[in-house]
């Protein structure tokens, strides 16, 4: 007994199909240009850590917005925090 193809299906499948190797096309271009720059860092001698800032640009943003320099306002708070917690 022939089976029958549920041409809509195969439609859709290979239009998915072709969407996701579009879609692995773009993440492995993706993937390549953080090689790239990441060896470019440290062709420069930066470290680089998995969050993406240098040593140099964590430093940076903590010392503009450090809480102090901004009367202690809640959201400079947070953000040090945060700052904190990635620069360990």
């Amino acid at each position: 007994m022939a089976e029958e193809f549920n041409t809509d299906l195969v439609i859709k499948v290979i239009e998915e199909n072709k969407r996701l190797e579009a879609d692995i096309r773009n993440w492995e271009a993706r993937y390549d240009a953080l090689l790239k720059t990441n060896e470019y860092l440290r062709y420069k001698g930066e470290s680089v850590t998995y969050h993406g800032f240098t040593k140099e640009e964590l430093q940076v943003m903590m010392n503009q917005l450090h809480p102090d320099k901004h009367d202690g306002k809640t959201i400079y708070n947070s953000i040090m925090q945060k700052l904190l917690s990635i620069k360990q």
